[in-house]
């Protein structure tokens, strides 16, 4: 998204077919933005929460939607968790190393999840699992882990926190009842 395509620009394409984009053919795209400098549009979501009628097996998941998208060598198919991750068989956490020589389906390297190990009685927040039921767009990525069965959703209410560090060491950390989560 960082050059100018003004036949792309111009198409009048509806979303969501066409990634989100801020156009390098802009010369006065807003404040705070450069004039011909595109860019991907990232979008974070504190917490997308759903709960049943029934009041059982709620879910919180926390993601980061972000364009253009990784090449598809590395996207996992739809429903398989991506190569590299492990769960602990008492623990029920989920841990991720990055395979060795073949990359291929592992998605984002340095992902880390979080939640409270099965063992804990009741956990407030139990362990966390990636959402594979959703990479993204082909144009886009979204990156996200949750949490479920949260079976009192609708009872009571709950402490989010998001902290985040931009650039190189940059990161993006979410928090459920003062428990990491996802980073």
């Amino acid at each position: 998204f960082d050059t100018c395509d003004e036949e792309w620009d111009m198409f009048p394409i509806p979303k969501p077919g066409k990634p989100q984009k801020i156009s390098a053919c802009n010369p006065n795209p807003g404040p705070g933005l450069h004039p011909y400098q595109g860019r991907g549009a990232t979008e974070i979501d504190l917490a997308e929460v759903g709960n049943t009628d029934w009041g059982n097996g709620g879910f919180v998941f926390a993601s980061l939607q972000v364009s253009p998208s990784i090449p598809e060598f590395y996207r996992p198919p739809m429903m398989t968790v991506p190569a590299g991750w492990t769960i602990d068989k008492e623990t029920k956490l989920l841990s991720y190393e990055v395979p060795d020589g073949d990359r291929a389906n592992s998605w984002y390297r340095n992902l880390s999840l979080g939640g409270q190990p099965a063992t804990v009685p009741d956990p407030a927040v139990p362990p966390v699992g990636p959402n594979f039921h959703w990479w993204g767009q082909p144009f886009a990525d979204a990156v996200s882990a949750g949490v479920w069965p949260l079976n009192d959703l609708a009872e009571r209410y709950r402490t989010f926190r998001v902290e985040w560090k931009d650039g190189d060491k940059g990161y993006i950390r979410w928090y459920l009842e003062g428990v990491f989560v996802f980073e």
